[in-house]
């Protein structure tokens, strides 16, 4: 057998395909709720950021800022939602573009035109549609020179609050020193996720490798009147739980590949328990087809592989016994069929080579009894190979047994009365039906009787009854006859087997062997009990139908 076709190797790879598709699909379904939930998460952000972004735009636009300060402005925003920002007019035509965003984790802010003492000492700078405004807390402008301030760099970082304490408690830094022209200046430097700009680029589900999310928003822009004047989009935002889904997927993957191995070891290991048996029950089918008949499986299982091996062995049991019966029966018929045969053979040669007339008649005579022995003995094994068979099975009828009983007694009685025997009969006033084949049944009660008037002695006496019972009825014969010995008891329903005690009797050793078959064919039993006092056979018969 082609190892691939063997139910060893093909229970293992079914299950590993099984686990290979249940982790496909597993796999499928998480990681497209992953995505799709992270993707709503993108375009949550995108959509934060945007609305703000176009309320300044338009204040923008509204005080008439240049596009190259819009340029500026537009590039911070870039920066502060780590997005790639653009403008486009009401044609939806690309007016400003950042581009991609490759920006770091850091922005630095320089300012300069800010006295030192003043600026370090409560200080505020915040950002606004005019650039940076410096104030006292209490909202009043500082005393003292002062000039406005200007950015000297922006893309080396993102921005932040020109608090020194701020500066130290967000992880930055603060230097300052004097230009060229002696005005000083500042320079801060704080992380994104730590100023109040950073939104949520601190979030952990962020992806920290640049990735990009490509999710996109558009939000229109609006005049003073309401008027559409253009519009912002915001793309390319950060990818959220790109780490996630990505160790997700190497997981399943993980997952996945243990799954199918165990899948597959299991399979192994179940197709091991189960096709064992079946070489062992196959190794038993083949010695049945080599002859040896006394093959048997032992296997001590409960499971459908269990009822298959006593099923096996009940089959394998009646095979043997059935093969042995036709041997035996093969030489018995054959040595019952040769006695015949060599004195009819013999009689017949005599009566050729007799010269005396009555001499020669007396050897026909002879052959002549040889002869109707011989007939009626293939006669009987004909008909216990039909009743065997089943062919008598489906030609069955109602009958009434009393009727019948009645009528084959009244046959018997007159043989009875020549034998100097006694022929009672013992039936219910009822009649009883029964449904069966009628010529079978009138077979059984025929051999019962010529049994019963062949071993009973003169003067005795034999009883033909019925005997009707809930569900099945009796049918039984006793005489006073000879009886049968115990040691015959257990072969008398063989094949050819005659007791110990009528060998001066004529017979074949078939009549309760066709006796027992047609009353199994019947689903009936026959059962006997005999003694010195005579026999009694007792047949069993179900009122029901026979199917």
């Amino acid at each position: 057998m082609n190892t691939l076709q063997s139910i060893r190797w093909r229970l293992p790879l079914s299950y590993a395909g099984i686990a290979l598709l249940a982790t496909i699909a597993l796999g499928t379904v998480l990681l497209t709720t992953l995505n799709g939930y992270y993707s709503q998460r993108e375009r949550d952000y995108l959509n934060r950021i945007a609305g703000p972004f176009s309320h300044n735009i338009e204040q923008l636009a509204s005080d008439g800022v240049a596009l190259d300060d819009m340029q500026y402005i537009i590039d911070n925003h870039s920066f502060i939602a780590r997005s790639r920002v653009r403008l486009l007019d009401t044609d939806s035509q690309i007016v400003l573009d950042t581009g991609a965003f490759t920006g770091g984790d850091f922005i630095t802010i320089s300012v300069e035109g800010v006295q030192s003492d003043t600026f370090l000492s409560t200080g505020n700078v915040v950002m606004g549609a005019g650039g940076f405004n410096e104030s006292q807390p209490n909202g009043e402008p500082v005393q003292g020179p002062m000039e406005p301030p200007t950015f000297i760099s922006f893309f080396s970082a993102s921005g932040a609050v020109p608090f020194e304490s701020i500066v130290s408690d967000a992880g930055g830094t603060l230097s300052y020193g004097p230009k060229q022209d002696g005005r000083p200046s500042r320079m801060f430097s704080l992380p994104v996720g730590g100023s109040p700009f950073g939104y949520d680029s601190d979030n952990p589900d962020i992806s920290m490798t640049n990735q990009h999310s490509e999710e996109k928003i558009t939000k229109a822009l609006y005049n003073n009147d309401g008027t559409v004047i253009g519009y912002i989009e915001v793309s390319e935002g950060p990818a959220f739980g790109q780490e996630i889904v990505n160790s997700v997927a190497q997981g399943l993957v993980s997952a996945g590949a243990v799954a199918i191995i165990l899948a597959a070891l299991v399979g192994w290991l179940i197709s091991r328990n189960i096709s064992q048996p079946l070489i062992v029950l196959t190794e038993a089918t083949s010695h049945m087809a080599d002859g040896r008949l006394s093959a048997r499986v032992d296997l001590k299982r409960r499971d459908e592989l269990g009822v298959l091996a006593r099923t096996f062995n009940d089959m394998a049991h009646r095979v043997e016994t059935t093969v042995v019966t036709l041997r035996r029966f093969v030489a018995d018929a054959a040595h019952e069929l040769h006695t015949p045969l060599t004195a009819l053979r013999t009689n017949l040669e005599l009566a050729v080579s007799e010269t005396d007339p009555q001499a020669r008649e007396n050897f026909i005579h002879r052959a002549e009894a040889q002869a109707n022995r011989l007939e009626h003995l293939t006669n009987s094994l004909l008909d216990l190979a039909r009743i065997e068979s089943g062919s008598y099975q489906h030609h069955t009828q109602p009958i009434n047994l009393t009727g019948l009983v009645k009528q084959i007694n009244e046959v018997y009685a007159s043989r009875a009365e020549q034998a100097g025997l006694s022929l009672n009969l013992d039936t219910p006033s009822q009649e009883i039906i029964i449904e069966a084949n009628e010529p079978q049944i009138t077979r059984v009660i025929d051999n019962l009787l010529d049994n019963a008037l062949k071993f009973t002695p003169e003067d005795g006496i034999i009883t033909l009854g019925l005997n009707p019972q809930e569900t099945n009825v009796e049918l039984w014969v006793k005489d006073t006859g000879i009886g049968i010995p115990p040691e015959d008891l257990p072969n008398l329903f063989n094949r050819f087997y005659r007791g110990h005690n009528v060998a001066a009797y004529p017979g074949n050793g078939l009549g309760l062997v066709i006796i027992k078959a047609i009353v199994e064919e019947h689903r009936g039993t026959v059962a006997v009990h005999s003694d010195h006092s005579g026999t009694r056979f007792s047949v069993m018969l179900p009122k029901g139908a026979v199917s």
